[in-house]
């Protein structure tokens, strides 16, 4: 069992058909007890059942409730997603399902709370302005589905740390509700990327490398985007096209569509 330097947003845990844990994450080590080392440990026994049926059938991919055991709740609900590698191997990612109960609660009364000290216009206006910027981050990114097998997912603008953290939350829950043959990431209006970009590129590849199993391409690089991806080396693990439109024309020609 080792920790994988992959910072997702989500618990990430990969597991073999005996239920032991191969690799996890940081952020799944904080939110389960992965002492064990192995899956049932961290599931309610009410919900040993859902994984045991699940097991029983390795080639589809999947999304169910379960009932999991964490530090900070002894029990709490979370959404599920779950794919298989040609070993056999569960790629599991897990999302907290916050539903109406006490956490909710407490929430809401500190939100209370922290408006009773505040101006409510003010705290209106930061409101509809940090929306207004996390809306215009995930329109910086759009997620296309073109076909059943190929989504597209043009990048426009800076390409800074922030805006990849908002692309790769959205992009990754889109890909969790269907399995793509080909990602396609098209850079060609990309006007600058910072060290921070690079670096969010980086891991959203290997982010849907690891969730898919797709085939990821890069499309429209630049010299100079060249240039300041080199010391990544993604071109040793995805494919690059000129355009869109080439990549598609080649697609038709070997009759995939």
């Amino acid at each position: 069992m080792r920790l994988i330097d992959l910072h997702l947003p989500i618990p990430y845990i990969l597991a073999n058909k005996n239920g032991e844990i191969i690799s996890y994450t940081s952020k799944a080590d904080e939110v389960f007890d992965l002492s064990e080392g192995m899956i049932k440990s961290i599931v309610d026994e009410g919900s040993i059942s859902k994984f045991e049926r699940v097991a029983a059938i390795p080639e589809k991919s999947m999304r169910f409730e379960a009932n999991l055991k964490t530090r900070s709740i002894p029990i709490a609900l979370f959404d599920i997603h779950i794919s298989w590698d040609f070993q056999g191997n569960a790629s599991m990612q897990f999302l907290f399902k916050d539903d109406d109960n006490e956490p909710l609660m407490e929430k809401l009364q500190a939100l209370q709370n922290r408006l009773a000290k505040t101006d409510f216009e003010l705290y209106e206006q930061k409101e509809t302005l940090e929306k207004t910027l996390q809306r215009l981050d995930e329109l910086s990114g759009p997620f296309i589905s073109l076909t059943k097998e190929i989504c597209y997912i043009p990048l426009f603008g800076d390409m800074t740390g922030d805006k990849f953290t908002t692309i790769m939350e959205q992009t990754l829950a889109r890909l969790s509700d269907h399995d793509y043959r080909w990602i396609l990431i098209d850079l060609t209006a990309v006007a600058k990327v910072y060290k921070e970009g690079t670096s969010g590129l980086e891991l959203l590849i290997k982010s849907i490398l690891l969730m898919t199993g797709g085939e990821v391409r890069l499309i429209g690089i630049n010299p100079s985007l060249a240039k300041a991806l080199q010391p990544y080396q993604l071109r040793n693990v995805v494919h690059t096209e000129q355009s869109l439109q080439s990549f598609l024309q080649s697609v038709i020609n070997d009759h995939a569509i």
